[in-house]
């Protein structure tokens, strides 16, 4: 089983990997979000864990990059106890019912099929965006936006509109110079003033011309 720990170097990072072999377990840590794409991504893994200290401590770059990532493994927050030496697992929402991180290796980490991330390079890009929630691409309901980051398979735009009840987003990319209409599926959304990042959508491209998706990645 091959596991990836999201984890800064130091003490805690030591204490998770000698408590994840002690369970038979490979793991590979890496420092960031960044960091796992540029070197880890291609190869497969069947469980996630972060730190919590790491996690709090990220960029809001970074923390956009965790929710493409958060829904792809089963994942797992994790907490080192300085005074105690112990490992708590904090709950991170619905993404995993176990109650320890043995259980959550054992259980959600053992019947995953392993699976790596495909690894498509981020640019920081800045397209200026007619976005909807309708292939009709009414007047009504179109947000005039931008993308905060884009690579080949898709893209992060910002927008303050509610999309949790939407699966899919059409917008018009307004410098290409072929402005036919992409459909994007919505793989995670964050709201207006719930959390203190970016909010928007995180697409993947579904309807796209080579075309476009060369002059995207050639500016």
């Amino acid at each position: 089983m091959k596991l990836i720990l999201i984890c800064k170097e130091g003490e805690a990072r030591q204490a998770y990997i000698n408590e994840i072999a002690a369970m038979g377990a490979s793991v590979d840590a890496v420092s960031c979000y960044s960091e796992f794409l540029n070197t880890k991504a291609i190869n497969p893994y069947q469980g996630l864990m972060i730190d919590l200290v790491t996690q709090m401590k990220m960029s809001a770059e970074e923390k956009n990059i965790s929710k493409e990532l958060l829904g792809i493994f089963p994942t797992i927050q994790l907490k080192w106890d300085v005074e105690s030496r112990s490992i708590r697992n904090i709950s991170f929402g619905n993404r995993t019912t176990s109650n320890s991180l043995k259980d959550f290796i054992n259980t959600e980490c053992q019947s995953f099929r392993a699976r790596a991330v495909r690894l498509n390079m981020r640019k920081m890009v800045h397209f200026n965006v007619l976005l909807s929630n309708d292939e009709a691409m009414d007047e009504k309901n179109l947000e005039h936006t931008v993308t905060i980051n884009i690579s080949k398979s898709g893209c992060f735009l910002f927008s303050g509109r509610a999309w949790t009840k939407y699966p899919t987003a059409w917008l018009i990319i307004n410098d290409l110079q072929d402005k036919t209409l992409i459909a994007g599926d919505i793989r995670w959304s964050v709201e207006w003033g719930k959390q203190r990042v970016i909010p928007g959508i995180g697409i993947s491209f579904k309807e796209i011309k080579p075309s476009q998706i060369e002059e995207l990645i050639g500016n």
